[in-house]
């Protein structure tokens, strides 16, 4: 089981060394590691991850693979696969919520899996995350 959610601002904030969230990723990562706790992510939010690297230099492109290549190495993080099902249950969701929230399709699809495995924190700085009923555990450096 998993003990917390990984959002695509947490893997960013963990090799983005100017992110607000920066320290406090790299806190949580050190701890984690210590403690063996198990990361539930998904393939929505790796590809959350890489899309905004696409236009970028071919360097920040190989970075971002690079990071996805190490969190599909990494033994304490579990990605949840993209389904047909999960793609319509998480589009159910936004509509749902299409006139009230600005929750990202990938949002809810990490929500109906924290919903779904019994995770409540969630390693991002997300405030949709908050909104959704979760623990958001990411705070911004201060200045």
């Amino acid at each position: 089981m998993s003990d917390y959610f990984a959002d695509a601002g947490y893997w960013f904030a963990l090799i983005d060394e100017d992110d607000e969230f920066h320290a406090s990723a790299t806190e949580y990562a050190m701890l984690l590691e210590t403690q063996n706790d198990r990361i539930a992510t998904t393939q929505m939010v790796l590809n959350e991850v890489l899309n905004p690297r696409s236009g970028t230099t071919a360097r920040q492109r190989q970075d971002a693979i690079a990071l996805i290549d190490r969190i599909r190495q990494n033994r304490q993080v579990d990605i949840i696969p993209q389904s047909a099902e999960q793609f319509e249950e998480a589009l159910a969701l936004l509509r749902t919520v299409a006139n009230d929230k600005e929750w990202s399709i990938t949002d809810c699809a990490g929500f109906l899996v924290m919903w779904g495995l019994d995770i409540s924190d969630a390693l991002t700085g997300d405030h949709h995350f908050r909104q959704a009923g979760f623990t958001v555990l990411l705070k911004p450096a201060r200045t």
